[in-house]
């Protein structure tokens, strides 16, 4: 079976506050793009995974292969490869995507019988982002991740991605958080995804963990950000933890626009939201 894992921009992330166990609060919003990872199941002996991009025992889809093989006494393997096309340490969820796939394809492969809930509850485990993927559709997410509501999104976002050559390492951007926002901060950019205003969702678009980042890569950051509205882009941001930066255009010409415009200076990547 060969399935697609697609990545996940946030057109909005606040920190709001930082829990006892270490982990913080959160407000987002997230919807999925049309950049994917392919991962191709195919029946085995045992539980094995084919990734060249990471060692397969700290991938976590075989992490999460073998938690439901073992808990769920399945009696038979399966052999995972997966065809990486979302970069890593960029911020657009890819583990979390390729780990969500994981769950939902095992479940019917496997004859698990696990509904939405239960997958949910048991990707906790394996990371907050994962319950997002499992879900589907755009959200606002809070607490740690756990928490998912539907919004919509009444026109389809046309964007640009700019992967820096650096990645960034989430727990040193969270770390370096020590500002936290008022919960509620996102309604107005809920309110415009659903009119359809690109102008407003452009200047609604937020991201709190670009406070996080080392100087230099600040730096970095914001000259992409310069870079992609100088070419037409009617708002920029960092998604999640970075280090990937996506420009939001007011029109598919324009997007392919600067696109042409840009590419010679960047690796860079036309995509668009997914309903």
């Amino acid at each position: 079976m060969k399935t697609k894992a697609y990545a996940k921009i946030n057109l909005g992330l606040k920190v709001v506050s930082k829990y006892d166990d270490g982990y913080h609060e959160l407000e987002m919003i997230m919807t999925k793009i049309n950049l994917f990872d392919t991962l191709i199941f195919k029946e085995s002996d045992d539980v094995s995974v084919i990734c060249p991009e990471v060692n397969e025992s700290d991938n976590l889809v075989y992490k999460i292969a073998k938690y439901l093989h073992d808990k769920y006494n399945v009696n038979k393997g399966v052999k995972i490869e997966i065809k990486k096309m979302i970069p890593l340490q960029a911020g657009l969820g890819g583990g979390s995507s390729d780990g969500a796939t994981t769950f939902i394809t095992l479940n019917k492969l496997w004859k698990l019988g696990l509904d939405r809930d239960c997958l949910i509850n048991e990707s906790k485990q394996f990371g907050s982002d994962i319950a997002f993927f499992i879900d589907g559709g755009p959200s606002f997410v809070q607490g740690k991740g756990e928490i998912l509501e539907d919004i919509k999104i009444k026109n389809k976002l046309y964007l640009l991605l700019i992967k820096p050559e650096f990645g960034c390492s989430t727990k040193e951007i969270y770390d370096n958080i020590d500002t936290y926002s008022a919960k509620g901060e996102l309604k107005d950019l809920i309110f415009s995804l659903e009119k359809g205003n690109i102008n407003e969702v452009s200047n609604s678009l937020v991201n709190d963990l670009e406070k996080g980042l080392p100087k230099e890569k600040q730096i970095d950051i914001n000259n992409i950000k310069r870079d992609l509205i100088a070419y037409g882009a009617a708002g920029s941001l960092m998604s999640g933890s970075g280090s990937c930066v996506f420009g939001v255009f007011n029109s598919k010409f324009e997007r392919n626009k600067a696109y042409k415009g840009l590419r010679m200076f960047y690796d860079i990547v036309k995509v668009e939201t997914k309903d």
